[in-house]
């Protein structure tokens, strides 16, 4: 018991100090969007999507593989990062060296020449980020994540002001790439300064065998996970337009916004702690009720605005051009939830050593969305693909719930029981943003003021059903809290 009040009380510490860089960044990204949504056209993020797309392809045989090795291995020699480094970078230096002599049959296949060159400067960023790995991974074992926050806050920053500055400047597509590089560049400099590390070419055959070992379920992941985000987007380009594929990159990305961004700066601070006290399995597989329990009261409700909310989102925020959306944004938003509850898991599992377990999971998922997304795409366009998304997360979270139970022997009740109050509460979030909707219909106002008012009934809503439910609960933690922070500051 004594071993679990120091891991929570660890928890609770680093996103304490990670949260408010984290909130920032993420509200820096907000703007970002927006802003490029209103300046760039549908055309610009199709190609961008399609850039993006063939880049990754290549960068995510490497993405973290590497990375997640050295995390979760306990050793701290020059020797085993001096390997990771070199690793890292020759796979870095060999997939640019083949990407960039594939780039013109990419650019030939959506007749976009403009691609060849985009694409081989995009590239140059798995080059840079080689020489972060091995001072973000000290910084990581250090659990080091309020100053891991701060930089990354200020590289969001950095990135966005030069993206959109770019785009004022009719800079288009390539405004997104001249922003990536720019970050890439400042990030390395940022942890370098923060971790002095100097590795050394040195390939360990020994050291390397075992981080690949370990990273290569990463790869398999990731190369699975790409598969998922980047088929339906490359399937729509070619059967539809680049512009529809800028219309499902944009409803994709606020679809799932929440997971993506939340999710993993959440995976960011779980995995080294789960990793680094693996052997309290008890202890681990409270914390992880607990995550799940209150990253849904937090998650739910914005995934709720974005479902209600979507037409007024849209026309709002992102402008008139991109009201197409809207039907598939919703879809995304129901999906998004589903698979961030599902992979709440993955940092348990992962840092328990189960990494293989994910890799099914991505492969799955694959083969359900292959399924399914052509004969949708053909039938209903966009709206299909996001459909095909929406039931192939679902029937893949549901196997994996039964089975990540059954691995870490949970009860599978316990969770479902966890969620009973953010989703009774979700219920009375929606009904109240209805009947206001419905009230505020006849008084004559702008879209922005209606938007605002409808965002705080519901808001309001969610939050008295949530005091209302977890009273007793919210005291004790604000408590705890409260105790840990005085603590803190006596120290």
């Amino acid at each position: 018991m004594t071993d679990y009040i120091n891991i929570k009380n660890r928890v609770i510490k680093s996103s304490m100090i990670m949260a408010g860089s984290q909130i920032l960044g993420k509200i820096i990204i907000f703007i970002g969007l927006i802003g490029l949504a209103r300046l760039l056209k549908p055309y610009d993020f199709g190609m961008a999507l399609l850039i993006q797309t063939f880049v990754s392809f290549f960068s995510l045989f490497k993405m973290e593989v590497f990375n997640s090795a050295l995390v979760y291995d306990r050793s701290e020699t020059d020797s085993i990062y001096n390997a990771g480094f070199s690793g890292d970078f020759l796979f870095s230096f060999l997939l640019f060296g083949i990407m960039c002599s594939l780039a013109s049959l990419w650019s030939r296949f959506y007749k976009q020449e403009a691609l060849i060159g985009a694409a081989r400067l995009f590239g140059l960023i798995m080059l840079i980020e080689s020489f972060a790995v091995v001072p973000k991974v000290k910084l990581i074992k250090k659990l080091a994540f309020g100053l891991l926050g701060m930089a990354g806050l200020l590289v969001t920053f950095i990135q966005t002001c030069a993206t959109i500055a770019f785009a004022m400047n009719g800079f288009s597509f390539w405004s997104i790439i001249y922003g990536s590089l720019i970050a890439a560049v400042v990030s390395v400099l940022l942890l370098n300064l923060l971790e002095p590390s100097r590795p050394q070419m040195h390939f360990d055959m020994n050291i390397l065998k075992r981080l690949v070992g370990y990273g290569k379920y990463i790869l398999i992941i990731n190369v699975a996970g790409f598969l998922l985000y980047a088929i339906s987007g490359v399937a729509i380009g070619k059967i539809l337009s680049v512009a529809s594929a800028g219309y499902y990159n944009i409803a994709y990305r606020w679809g799932f916004w929440p997971f993506n961004n939340i999710f993993t700066s959440l995976e960011g601070i779980l995995f080294p702690i789960y990793s680094k006290y693996r052997a309290d399995s008890e202890a681990m597989r409270g914390l992880f009720l607990k995550t799940l329990r209150y990253s849904s009261v937090l998650m739910l409700p914005i995934f709720l605005v974005l479902f209600f909310l979507a037409p007024e989102f849209t026309n709002i925020i992102l402008g008139e051009r991109w009201s197409p959306i809207v039907i598939p944004l919703r879809i995304f938003c129901i999906a998004g939830f589903v698979q961030f509850l599902g992979y709440l898991s993955n940092p348990l599992l992962k840092g328990q050593g189960y990494v293989n377990i994910e890799s099914r999971r991505v492969c799955l998922h694959i083969a359900l969305l292959l399924l399914f997304l052509f004969p949708l795409i053909y039938t209903m366009q966009i709206i299909g693909a996001s459909l095909a998304m929406l039931f192939a997360t679902i029937i893949t979270q549901l196997a994996f719930y039964v089975y990540s139970t059954n691995v870490l022997k949970i009860d599978k009740r316990e969770p479902v029981r966890n969620l009973y109050e953010p989703i009774v509460a979700a219920f009375v979030m929606g009904l109240a943003i209805l009947l206001t909707k419905r009230f505020i219909s006849v008084f004559p106002m702008s879209m922005i003021w209606r938007f605002i008012i409808l965002i705080a009934s519901g808001s309001l809503a969610y939050a008295l059903a949530i005091i209302k439910l977890m009273k007793q609960e919210i005291a004790f933690e604000a408590r705890y809290i409260w105790t840990l922070y005085k603590r803190g500051a006596a120290a």
